[in-house]
C-alpha cells in the first residue's frame, strides 16, 4: 500500500500508540474524581499540558483540549463574537472557519474575505481590511489543500501595530511538523491543531486561547477551567503529547527527507504533458497539488486505488467532494484544471521508492484517461 493522503490523516506512530494504551493500563482513572486514582491520572495530564505548552513556545495563555480542530474553531468563534463586530477572513480557509463567518453573516455580523494573491495572504490587505468593528482576523497557518504557507507572524505585528485590541486566530492544522511552530513569536489570541494530522490519534484537538474572554459552548462538570467540559480523552492528550514531541524534536529531519519526496515527485512529472504545479514555492514540504489536463480527478483516485496507491482531490473533512473547491478557484484556475485537481500529501512514513512506483501509475492512469474521455 501507498498513501499520500497524509493531510487528510496520518498513521498514528508507536510512541503515540504506546501512550494511548498507557492510559489503559495504567492511568484510566476519571481525572475529575476526588479519590488517589483520580489525582494521580489529574497530574499526569497536566504533565501532558506543560509538556505541550513547552513544545509549542507558550509563555502566556492557556490550552484547552478538545475533540478536534473542528471543534476549537466553533469554541473560539461562537465564544467571541457578537452580531455587531467585524470578522476578517481569507476566501480559502478550512470549511471550519468559512461555514462558522458565513453562519456569523447570516446571523447580522460582517465578514471580510480577503483574496488570496499566489495563493498566500498579503498582510497589507489584512490591514487595508481593518475596520473601527474589527473584532477578529482568522487566517491559517497553512492551506490544507495546495500547502501554501501564510505570513502569519508578519500579519500579527500588522494587526498588533493597528489596532492592539484586535484578535488574531491562527489555524494551525496543517502547519504542526511540517514548518516550525513558535506560539510565543506568532503572538496570536487564538490556535488550534488536531493531533491525527501529526501521527496522533483521531478525536483530539487542542485550543490556545491568550487574553481573550470565550464564552464556553459546552456546559457541564467545569473540565478544562469550564471551558470544554466533559471528562477529558486522556489517551488522546497522552498521544497527543508524544505526537507532538516527535513532531517538534524530528522537525528540521523531516521537513529535509518529506521535502526530497515533494522534489521527486515533481521530477517524475514535470515532463509529462498538459500538468500544472498548483502548489506555490512557498508552501510546506508534505503537501504537492496537481492538475491533469483532461481527465476527472475523482476518476483517477479510484484508477489509483486499483494499485493500492490512496490519494485525494482536496480537503478530506468535507463530505461535499462535489463542490469545487474554494481553494482552487481563489487560485484562478479553469474549470478543467479544478476537475483534474489531485492533493498529493506525504509523510516521513513515505519512500523515494514509492514516489516512483506510484507516478508511473498515476502517467498510465492519465494516458488512458485521456484516450477515452
Amino acid at each position: 500500500m501507498i498513501y499520500f493522503d497524509n493531510a487528510a490523516t496520518t498513521k498514528p506512530s508507536k510512541n503515540a500508540v504506546d501512550a494511548f494504551l498507557k492510559s489503559c493500563d495504567v492511568y484510566w482513572a476519571n481525572p475529575s474524581a476526588l479519590h488517589s486514582f483520580g489525582e494521580e491520572v489529574f497530574f499526569e495530564l497536566k504533565k501532558s499540558r506543560d509538556n505541550i505548552k513547552n513544545l509549542l513556545n507558550i509563555k502566556k495563555g492557556e490550552i484547552y483540549f478538545t475533540s478536534s480542530a473542528t471543534e476549537s474553531i466553533n469554541l473560539f468563534f461562537k465564544g467571541l463574537l457578537k452580531k455587531e463586530d467585524h470578522l476578517i477572513i481569507s476566501e480559502y480557509e478550512h470549511s471550519a472557519v468559512y461555514e462558522s463567518a458565513k453562519l456569523f453573516e447570516n446571523e447580522g455580523g460582517e465578514v471580510t474575505y480577503l483574496k488570496a494573491r499566489n495563493g498566500i495572504i498579503d498582510p497589507e490587505d489584512v490591514r487595508a481590511a481593518i475596520k473601527d468593528n474589527t473584532k477578529l482576523v482568522a487566517i491559517m497557518f497553512v492551506n490544507n489543500e495546495i500547502g501554501a504557507i501564510n505570513p502569519v507572524q508578519e500579519i500579527s505585528r500588522l494587526i498588533k501595530n493597528t489596532n492592539p485590541n484586535i484578535k488574531f486566530f491562527v489555524d494551525g492544522v496543517q502547519a504542526v511538523g511540517k514548518t516550525p511552530v513558535d506560539l510565543n513569536e506568532l503572538n496570536c489570541e487564538g490556535f488550534t491543531l488536531s493531533a491525527h494530522k501529526f501521527h496522533g490519534l483521531k478525536g483530539t484537538g487542542l485550543l490556545y486561547v491568550k487574553d481573550t474572554h470565550i464564552h464556553p459552548q459546552i456546559l457541564g462538570g467545569g473540565q478544562e477551567s469550564a471551558m470544554r467540559s466533559g471528562t477529558e480523552n486522556v489517551g488522546g492528550i497522552f498521544a497527543l503529547d508524544a505526537a507532538l514531541a516527535d513532531a517538534v524534536n524530528n522537525l528540521e529531519k523531516n521537513i529535509d527527507y518529506v521535502g526530497s519526496i515533494k522534489q521527486r515527485f515533481i521530477d517524475n512529472l514535470k515532463d509529462f504533458p498538459e500538468v500544472r504545479i498548483n502548489s506555490p514555492e512557498t508552501s510546506v514540504p508534505n503537501i504537492l497539488n496537481i492538475s491533469f489536463k483532461g481527465i476527472k480527478a475523482e476518476v483517477l483516485v479510484h484508477m489509483l486505488e486499483e494499485s493500492e496507491i490512496y490519494v485525494n482531490t482536496s480537503s478530506a473533512c468535507s463530505k461535499n467532494g462535489h463542490k469545487k473547491s474554494r481553494t482552487l478557484l481563489a487560485l484562478g484556475l479553469s474549470d478543467e484544471d479544478i476537475r483534474g485537481a489531485l492533493r498529493f500529501s506525504f509523510s516521513d512514513y513515505n519512500s523515494l521508492e514509492e514516489v516512483d512506483f506510484a507516478c508511473e501509475k498515476i502517467k498510465e492512469a492519465v494516458e488512458r484517461m485521456r484516450l477515452i474521455l
